[in-house]
């Protein structure tokens, strides 16, 4: 039987918002095939505006289903996630649309295809664009991008929620602040030596000075580190993320490459995986972040280890990802800068921000007190790398990074402040 390419746009605004629209996915794929998935945005309210701003994205699907089935097929799935007809363009659990059956164009009492308002709604043909902005609309015979531009509005903010907390990617430039559960970090501040209480306050302390996440690391991955085993990785790790969780609302990050420990770190209260491997040292990695529903950092490395190398590129790691079933929101990339073999790879990976922000996905970096920056500044003492540090992430937010890994959370954060204020 021939496949049907059809368009639905996604929508919620009450509640666990992400939590719906993932829920409405697995519903959709047991009843077709979603074959592509946009990013995700956060938008006001259209018609009735007292109600809470909505998540919305769009899906590419393949089903056999006529229109009128596929109707049929959406009600229930709303039904069946508890969502109740009361106000026009009210607040909803979630909200499910047809905008487009291959080039079909129906209309009928209970159906209208394509969508009669999608061509006036940025939050419809922005996440459109993400998967087909040449796809001429068969109605108005315009590409979806022409009917996008037409509207002479902003650029949509695409987001991420990790954890509880909702990034605007593009707003400002967010700050991940560094704790090392190690005893062997190469800037000196591992705190395995500490008192729990300790790790608490330092915690704290972080989010105080303004850390939008944390990134707990077990293990060193300064350049010759040596793998330590996963029980020891384990041993290390745990003990400070539920020491740390209970006190701090700030979504965690968790810096491995292994699945067990990924695993193990979000049943502990772990919201993001941070990889410096990806998904290339274990693509079980992958299966962990889907089935948890948390965001994952993949990063391109390409130092050489004793025990891994790779020469995958970014794109293929982000094709890889999302093939297996990773949606865009859940994806953050890392151009990997310190993971080189010379230490001048870091200059180009720099000037490439540019063109790695092109992708459209939110940007990592973090250069914070690597070696490459204690050259350039000429000194090995912490202290003295504070301004070294906060010029070098102003830099890179400049060219087109999202999001900073640093040690000085309060300094950097003051000068993002002024260079996202700026805009310079």
């Amino acid at each position: 039987m021939n496949k049907h390419a059809v368009y639905l746009s996604l929508g919620s605004n009450m509640g666990n918002r992400l939590g719906y629209i993932h829920e409405a996915l697995r519903h959709l794929k047991q009843g077709m095939i979603v074959d592509q998935v946009s990013f995700l945005y956060q938008t006001d309210p259209v018609g009735f505006t007292d109600q809470d701003a909505f998540l919305n994205c769009v899906c590419k699907c393949s089903t056999d289903k006529q229109p009128n089935e596929l109707l049929k097929l959406l009600e229930m799935i709303m039904a069946t996630m508890g969502r109740v007809r009361a106000i026009k363009w009210g607040p909803r659990i979630i909200d499910i649309d047809i905008l487009l059956y291959d080039d079909l164009v129906v209309t009928t009492e209970l159906l209208t295809i394509p969508h009669p308002r999608m061509h006036e709604r940025a939050f419809v043909l922005e996440p459109l664009c993400d998967i087909n902005s040449v796809m001429i609309h068969p109605g108005y015979g315009k590409t979806v991008r022409e009917l996008l531009d037409s509207l002479n509005e902003l650029p949509l903010q695409k987001v991420s929620q990790i954890g509880n907390k909702i990034f605007e990617w593009g707003k400002r430039t967010h700050v991940l602040g560094i704790v090392n559960a190690t005893p062997d970090s190469f800037s000196g501040d591992g705190i395995m030596h500490k008192t729990e209480d300790e790790w608490v306050q330092g915690a704290q302390q972080l989010v105080l000075d303004g850390a939008d996440c944390l990134d707990i690391g077990a293990m060193s991955t300064r350049p010759g580190h040596d793998l330590i085993s996963e029980d020891e990785e384990l041993r290390r790790l745990i003990p400070v993320l539920r020491a740390i969780r209970p006190h701090v609302t700030t979504p965690i990050s968790v810096d491995t490459f292994r699945p067990s420990v990924a695993r193990a770190a979000i049943n502990a209260g772990a919201d993001m995986i941070n990889s410096i491997w990806g998904a290339e040292y274990d693509p079980g990695i992958l299966d962990v972040v889907i089935e948890k529903e948390v965001a994952l950092v993949l990063t391109v490395n390409r130092s050489v280890t004793d025990y891994y190398s790779s020469e995958k590129t970014l794109m293929q790691m982000i094709q890889d990802a999302q093939t297996a079933g990773i949606y865009p929101w859940n994806i953050i990339v890392d151009p990997g800068i310190g993971f080189v073999q010379h230490t001048e790879d870091n200059y180009e990976i720099i000037k490439n921000i540019p063109a790695i922000a092109a992708y459209g996905y939110p940007v990592l970096v973090g250069a914070s007190r690597k070696k490459f920056i204690r050259q350039i500044a000429g000194t090995t003492d912490n202290n003295a790398l504070v301004i070294p540090n906060v010029v070098a992430h102003v830099i890179m937010a400049r060219a087109g990074a999202t999001m900073v890994r640093v040690h000085d959370v309060a300094a950097v954060v003051d000068g993002l402040r002024i260079s996202d204020t700026l805009g310079i």
